[in-house]
């Protein structure tokens, strides 16, 4: 242990200050987050945040076009102005789904008159490979999508084979994005 004298005097002068000095140490946690990009879908009608799909000619489809897979309508989401860096986009879509094929979105109670039909996603390139409603990480973007859009497709389908039946289908998908 090492002791130092201080004379008296000093120790006086120490004493009488009223603001005494001390070491504080203080520890900052942050997590700092980029900006995430401006995220713009195209395809049907409305705005860059908004859309109405029509499936079909003037929103007429068939049931045989159902069952055959015809009935479908593409759509485009852009992600734009993203941070530098941004290498991964993720994307979850949310919505009511079947309790039969938890990657068909069924009609809004209410104001549709179908049963049995349901509406899948997939991307555009890749309509075999539908996506699971509510679960994270179902797209996850390829670096082109991230510079040119994510193409993707809807498609009516029955969610229980041969029960489906015809009239108004309306339903919301929501579609939230994760960056890194």
């Amino acid at each position: 242990m090492k002791i130092t004298q201080i004379k008296p005097f000093a120790l006086l002068l120490f004493c009488s200050t009223p603001a005494m000095a001390a070491d504080i140490s203080i520890d900052f946690t942050a997590t700092i987050k980029e900006s995430t990009c401006s995220m713009k879908i195209s395809g049907g009608a409305g705005t860059d945040s908004h859309q109405i799909l029509t499936i079909g000619s003037n929103g007429a489809v068939g049931l045989d076009q159902i069952i055959n897979g015809t009935a479908t309508a593409d759509f485009k989401i852009t992600a734009t102005n993203c941070s530098t860096g941004t290498s991964k986009i993720s994307t979850k879509i949310t919505g009511t789904a079947s309790g039969s094929n938890a990657k068909l979105l069924i009609s809004q109670t209410g104001t549709s008159t179908t049963s049995n039909i349901g509406a899948a996603f997939s991307r555009k390139n890749n309509t075999s490979q539908q996506f699971t409603l509510n679960a994270d990480g179902q797209i996850i973007w390829t670096k082109d999508e991230i510079a040119n859009g994510l193409e993707l497709t809807t498609a009516l389908a029955e969610t229980t084979a041969g029960k489906g039946t015809t009239g108004d289908f309306n339903a919301t998908a929501t579609f939230s994005f994760s960056y890194e």
